[in-house]
């Protein structure tokens, strides 16, 4: 029961594929069309993103940035690197790496009342780094199978996600942009991990892109990825999260069975609002058009804590209303620009 209620979403999916197989049972045409391509390119991001944890990556985050001596310069360089691993190797290991890293320097530096801010901060710009690449989330790698090029239709709409996130700095230091951090003695701090694997798990992030751009077929991919953890470095697929793929090829198999589909923009939306992106692209996607699908279940990730990486930063937060407070703060203007944007463009 524990591994249910841990993985609830997984049980979700798999009873709803199963009334879909039920209502149309699927045939050999239907089982080649599900995505296995999209769930096993998910699935060799997350050994290497795993292997970039398991390895301690971000250690060298860790000891540097306790020496920037001004407030918002720590905070715009979290921010920059929460963006740019959100592109990379999705919204939600984004925050898993920098949140308990930025918790951690802001205690040490007598900032508690920073803690909040600077977590909304973190899930706005990985959500909005998710949005320029396939990689960034599940959602995007998925209808980038289908056709759907995240860079090329959300650009502007994850520059200003960015862009609020950056001027969100403000708030969080509550207009003290003169704020200046004590800087700790110079220690030496033993390196973690093998730094040839470090580095060898980064390519691999990087190979990752470029087949969801189809230069590498996912097959080799996928292959590539596995032999590499499994000739230098088991313990990793120990520690690899397989939910989020075998949530996506199920939900996958339940949306080729069911059909379902909608052609307006703000239906699909409300239902990313309250589901969550990972959940309503491969459900709709075999009756939405790929573009339409795109851009609304990546805006529809921002205003409600539907989103993966909020959810995840919301149940490991100490304060839940705080992190609730300031994340509508950040992500509901966001969200507004946004919609803007794309009634325009």
């Amino acid at each position: 029961m524990s591994l249910v209620r841990k993985y609830w979403y997984v049980a979700a999916s798999l009873v709803l594929a199963l009334i879909a197989v039920i209502i149309n049972p699927p045939t050999g045409e239907m089982v080649v069309s599900w995505d296995w391509g999209a769930a096993f390119l998910l699935l060799a991001l997350s050994l290497s993103a795993s292997g970039m944890e398991h390895q301690h990556l971000f250690d060298a985050v860790s000891r540097n940035l306790p020496y920037l001596r001004k407030s918002w310069f720590l905070l715009l360089v979290l921010d920059i690197l929460s963006y740019i691993l959100g592109a990379l190797v999705t919204s939600l290991y984004a925050v898993i790496f920098l949140s308990p890293i930025a918790v951690s320097i802001l205690k040490d530096k007598e900032r508690e009342r920073f803690i909040p801010g600077t977590l909304s901060m973190l899930t706005l710009s990985a959500v909005s780094g998710s949005m320029l690449l396939p990689t960034g989330s599940p959602a995007n790698l998925l209808l980038s199978f289908h056709g759907a090029d995240a860079f090329t239709v959300l650009w502007p709409y994850s520059l200003t996600g960015l862009a609020v996130s950056v001027l969100f700095i403000a708030r969080i230091l509550r207009g003290r942009l003169d704020d200046t951090l004590y800087l700790p003695p110079a220690e030496e701090v033993p390196i973690l991990g093998n730094q040839a694997l470090k580095m060898l798990y980064v390519c691999l992030a990087f190979t990752v892109v470029l087949s969801s751009y189809n230069l590498i077929f996912w097959l080799n991919e996928v292959v590539l990825v596995a032999v590499i953890v499994a000739l230098f470095d088991r313990q990793v697929f120990f520690k690899a999260d397989y939910s989020l793929p075998l949530t996506m090829l199920i939900l996958s198999i339940a949306g080729t069975s069911l059909g379902l589909g909608s052609g307006s923009p703000v239906l699909v939306t409300a239902l990313t609002e309250i589901l969550g992106s990972t959940f309503v692209a491969p459900l709709l996607l075999p009756g939405t058009a790929t573009v339409l699908l795109l851009k609304c279940v990546n805006i529809g990730s921002l205003p409600l804590l539907s989103a993966l990486p909020a959810l995840y930063v919301l149940r490991n937060a100490d304060d839940r209303k705080a992190y609730i407070r300031e994340y509508a703060c950040s992500a509901l203007p966001a969200f507004a620009i946004m919609c803007l944007l794309a009634y325009f463009l």
